[in-house]
């Protein structure tokens, strides 16, 4: 990994690698790699990973086509139905974003998006976990979206939320 180069981390979204630090721990020295999320609003806002850590906590940046495929998919997902079972309903928004595939996290912002779209103009809304997996979720595929298809991330959310049918 070069300084420059842009990676999808799990948690984050687009990073951007600025530099590379060595820490030195009980007399082992281990590099560690210093990155910048794309879209933060905090200044100096920085994350640190060790080298073991890059393979686990990150991935490279999909392809123009296989972003291309996501937002042609949207429009055609089957999808199941909702869980109304809160703990696995939680359980399997965790596994999807802990996985990090982009195609089973667009599906999983659709979902999440068509359940609130069903909930407007009643008194329910999801739950908490259910709007913070979205927006970890939008904040990781929005961002690398928006970047392979050099578009604004907000256009990527109004496609998503007018590609949704009940």
């Amino acid at each position: 990994m070069n300084i420059g180069d842009v990676v999808v981390h799990k948690n984050e979204g687009l990073v951007k690698l600025i530099r590379v630090d060595t820490i030195t721990r009980d007399g082992v020295e281990t590099p560690y790699y210093v990155f910048v999320p794309f879209y933060s609003k905090k200044e100096n806002d920085t994350i640190m990973l060790p080298n073991t850590a890059l393979p686990l906590r990150t991935r490279t940046l999909m392809s123009i086509d296989s972003a291309n495929k996501i937002i042609e998919s949207i429009r055609n997902f089957n999808l199941a139905n909702w869980d109304d079972n809160n703990k696995t309903r939680k359980q399997a928004l965790d596994l999807i974003l802990n996985n990090g595939n982009s195609n089973e996290i667009s599906k999983m912002i659709y979902l999440i998006k068509r359940k609130e779209k069903e909930l407007k103009g009643t008194k329910k809304t999801i739950s908490k976990f259910d709007g913070d997996a979205l927006n970890r979720a939008e904040k990781i595929l929005f961002s690398e979206l928006a970047y392979i298809l050099n578009v604004n991330v907000d256009e990527i959310e109004k496609f998503y939320s007018s590609s949704i049918v009940i």
